[in-house]
């Protein structure tokens, strides 16, 4: 059975364990090999994502950037929502008249 755990998302896309992870010098995460931890939009919430913690390697790779080919099958693998419309509605609720006595 695997044993899944949030780990942090670092600035080059792989992933670090939160018990690797310090605050640096100047205030901001690092994993204890020097990669920066990545933040969100807001500047306060580091990213995360779930690791299989007894295979992190089934994940990205440990201090790989991703490459040209592997956004390529990425992008390939996701359906193209541009052309995707919402159904049209189907008849509407329509109530029905009541006759007062």
């Amino acid at each position: 059975m695997s044993n899944i755990e949030t780990w942090y998302v670092c600035e080059d896309g792989s992933v670090a364990n939160p018990r690797e992870v310090s605050e640096g010098k100047d205030g901001k995460l690092k994993h204890k090999d020097g990669r920066a931890v990545a933040f969100r939009d807001d500047g306060v919430t580091p990213h995360s994502r779930s690791v299989d913690a007894d295979n992190p390697e089934a994940g990205p790779k440990k201090g790989k950037k991703p490459s040209k080919e592997d956004k390529k099958e990425k992008e390939a693998e996701t359906p193209e929502t541009a052309d995707m419309q919402p159904e049209n509605p189907k008849r509407g609720y329509k109530t029905r008249e009541s006759k007062a006595d």
